[in-house]
């Protein structure tokens, strides 16, 4: 009997020879374009908006059914509005190619929807991409990265599981994340000279480490990250605190730099180390640890206090006189300015005299928890500056030896505040080893009424 067909082993032996000369393989990862001329935005549709370049065929979807983990590249400018419809696309990456110059919103349609990955999206375009469908990094680490001057914008969920988040890229595109970032022991890392934006109310519970660049913490009420988390901030790296904040461990390393903003609370209920450089902004106070060790470091400590309201003309009625104290263990009284007899200058008081001392000398100490007075012809923000140990005051306070001798003004002492917080003095009054102190407030006002 005659017949066309091949033995089977024959058969297997010539589909192995195809499948060495022309590579088909049905599970492959491949690089898979956005079809320009798809006519829709959905990322699987009828209209295989899909071309898989390995198989040179287009597709419904970009992930084999969830089968293969693809790259998957945008290079156009059509269907700028697309939806992760039906399907959570398991893909290897996402890349903005420069030809994706227009912003585009990728969106979900339903909260089982959206996009995962195991090696990272990557903007090399002009044009900001802004993706409000949900996030999933499944991979012990997922890049992020803006290459050019195109930034990314997230607003929906952000699953980091356990894995590690790393934003950052050689352009100056920004992130701006107001999606809650979630995961247990999931972490972020700032990477490029590029600002990353937080300004959700995130849950992942790992390490934030900034490298370099800016990490702007900036929630509107309530933190931005988990009061149990901890940050640390390598040399090129910055961390701006916009909203008020509580962290567990706060580490600045050498070079690396930390900003809170005026009129925002930084709380760190374990430990300040500051190998680097921390700012306080007129108004931003520092609420510091219980422990005689909660702040640590040789580096510096920079507080700017602004004053208004001061006149060139000194008299009883304009002008200021500013009852303050120094944020520094130990500041020189230059901070306040160089003494002028009709510009600039600092008294002291003595309850024993009862008398104010003229403070001259620039380069003298002045001690936090002693109150002067100051007195300016032009407005300005003072600078108090100093480093390591004579930073900001890390201890307990304890005033002694307070007089209180014959004549009017008897008992007077003009003290201040030593720490970057406010005082509760009914817990001052309350405390164990507190006596003869009047649970008075005195407030000095050129105000006739």
């Amino acid at each position: 009997m005659i017949t066309n067909a091949l033995p089977l082993r024959q058969a297997l032996l010539l589909y192995a020879f195809l499948f060495g000369i022309f590579g088909v393989s049905w599970g492959q990862q491949q690089n898979v374009f956005s079809r320009s001329d798809a006519g829709t935005g959905f990322w699987w549709h009828s209209n295989n908006p899909w071309y898989y370049a390995s198989w040179t065929n287009n597709q419904n979807r970009p992930d084999n059914n969830s089968n293969t983990r693809n790259f998957v590249k945008i290079g156009h400018n059509n269907n700028t509005s697309m939806t992760t419809n039906g399907a959570f696309f398991t893909l290897a990456s996402l890349d903005f190619e420069s030809g994706a110059s227009s912003p585009r919103t990728i969106a979900a349609d339903a909260s089982s929807s959206g996009l995962s990955f195991t090696i990272g999206i990557y903007n090399s375009s002009t044009g900001t991409h802004t993706f409000s469908t949900n996030i999933g990094v499944d991979a012990a680490a997922v890049s992020f990265q803006n290459n050019n001057i195109g930034g990314m914008v997230f607003s929906g969920n952000f699953y980091l599981n356990s894995n590690t988040a790393d934003f950052g890229g050689s352009g100056s595109g920004n992130f701006d994340i107001s999606a809650v970032l979630s995961g247990s022991n999931g972490k972020v890392v700032k990477n490029g000279t590029n600002s990353l934006v937080l300004s959700g109310a995130n849950t992942y519970t790992g390490l934030t480490t900034i490298n370099a660049g800016i990490l702007q913490l900036n929630k509107t009420g309530g933190g931005t990250l988990p009061s149990g988390n901890s940050i640390t901030v390598n040399s090129g790296g910055t961390l701006r605190i916009s909203s008020s904040q509580t962290l567990a461990d706060l580490t600045i390393n050498s070079g690396g730099t930390v900003l809170i903003d005026a009129g925002v609370q930084l709380t760190i209920t374990g430990t300040l180390t500051n190998n680097g450089t921390l700012l306080l902004q007129d108004g931003a106070t520092f609420v510091q640890g219980t422990s005689g060790t909660s702040i640590a470091g040789s580096g510096t400590f920079t507080v700017e206090k602004a004053l208004s309201g001061n006149s060139s003309t000194w008299t009883s009625t304009s002008g200021r006189f500013w009852y303050m104290g120094v944020p520094m263990v130990n500041v020189a009284r230059s901070s306040f300015g160089s003494y002028d007899a009709g510009t600039n200058r600092v008294w002291s008081y003595a309850e024993a005299t009862k008398l104010y001392a003229d403070i001259t000398d620039n380069v003298t100490t002045l001690s936090a928890g002693t109150g002067y007075v100051h007195r300016r012809s032009a407005d300005g923000s003072l600078t108090f500056s100093a480093s390591g140990l004579d930073g900001l005051y890390r201890s307990d306070v304890s005033l002694t030896g307070l007089t209180r001798t014959a004549g009017a003004s008897a008992g007077y002492h003009l003290i201040s505040n030593p720490y970057m917080a406010y005082i509760d003095w009914d817990a001052v009054i309350a405390a164990n080893g507190t006596s003869n102190i009047e649970s008075t407030y005195y407030i000095r006002s050129a105000e006739p009424s």
